[in-house]
């Protein structure tokens, strides 16, 4: 997992741009559904991949 995050999960906020201040995420995905996303992305090995619906990017993280 990117220490950007643990970090987001650790604090329950994410920062807004780089040394501005941190807003709490509400409607986020949550952990254990990222690490099986990355899970996923990590076993099948896709080429291509769309993101649809991003709201804080955590999922995109994860897959990242």
């Amino acid at each position: 997992m990117l220490s950007s995050l643990k970090e987001i999960f650790e604090l329950g906020t994410i920062e807004t741009g780089p040394g501005s201040e941190r807003i709490e995420v509400n409607s986020n995905t949550a952990k254990e559904q990222g690490l099986f996303l990355q899970h996923i992305y990590d076993h099948v090995k896709p080429t291509k991949s769309l993101e649809v619906g991003l709201a804080y990017g955590i999922s995109t993280l994860f897959i990242l």
